[in-house]
C-alpha cells in the first residue's frame, strides 16, 4: 500500500479516508487502457466528477481541495512512518495489497465497467431515460383523465343523509360499530 511505503514529509500517517477501491478495480482499468488506448480512464465516478469540476471551475476546485485534502488524506491519530523505513530506496515490508485505509470500501467500480462498454452503457442509459419519460407521460395522462375531485356543493347537500336523524340507529345492537362521517362543504364559487 502506497500510503505505508511511500516517503512522506507529513507529520501524520497518509491514509485515504474517502472512497477506497480494491486493487482489482484499478488493475482492470489499467489492463483495459493498455489494450484499448484511451486518454483518460477513471476508477470511480467521483474521480470523473472532480476532473470535470476542475475543468469548469479550476480556482473553485483549488480552494475546495485546500480545505478537503488534508482531512481526507491524513490520519491525525497515527504518526507518519520515518524516512528510513519508506520504500523510496529499498523494498517495503509486508507484501500486502491492501492498506490501513479508513474510508468507504467499495467492492469494485461500475464506472470502469461502463467505460469498457460504452455502447452498452449508452443503450442502457437511453432505455432508462425512455422508460422514465414513458412513466411520466402516463402519469400526466392519468391525472388529466381523472374526474373532478369533488362534485358541486349543491349536489352533495341533497344526497348526504343525516346520521343523527330519528331512526338512523334503528336495528343496531350493543357492540355494533357505528361510523359517522362528517363532511364539511364550502361553496367555492360564492
Amino acid at each position: 500500500p502506497y500510503n505505508e511505503h511511500a516517503q512522506s514529509y507529513y507529520q501524520h500517517q497518509v491514509a485515504l479516508r474517502g472512497m477506497v477501491y480494491p486493487p482489482q478495480a484499478v488493475a482492470e482499468a489499467i489492463l483495459y487502457a493498455a489494450a484499448h488506448p484511451k486518454r483518460d480512464m477513471f476508477v470511480g465516478m467521483q474521480a470523473k466528477v472532480l476532473k470535470m469540476l476542475g475543468d469548469l471551475a479550476p480556482r473553485f476546485m483549488d480552494k475546495l481541495m485546500e480545505v478537503v485534502t488534508d482531512p481526507g488524506q491524513v490520519d491525525p491519530d497515527r504518526p507518519s512512518i520515518n524516512a528510513e523505513t519508506s520504500a523510496l530506496y529499498k523494498a517495503g515490508y509486508g507484501m500486502r495489497e491492501k492498506g490501513s485505509h479508513e474510508g468507504w470500501f467499495r467492492t469494485g467500480s461500475y464506472y470502469v465497467k461502463a467505460q469498457k462498454h460504452p455502447v452498452l452503457t449508452a443503450a442502457l442509459v437511453g432505455g432508462l431515460g425512455l422508460a422514465i419519460g414513458a412513466i411520466s407521460k402516463a402519469r400526466k395522462a392519468q391525472k388529466a383523465a381523472a374526474p373532478s375531485p369533488s362534485p358541486a356543493a349543491s349536489d352533495m347537500a341533497t344526497t348526504i343523509p343525516d346520521p343523527t336523524a330519528a331512526g338512523a340507529t334503528e336495528g343496531l345492537e350493543v357492540g355494533d360499530e357505528l361510523v359517522i362521517e362528517t363532511i364539511v362543504l364550502t361553496d367555492i364559487d360564492g
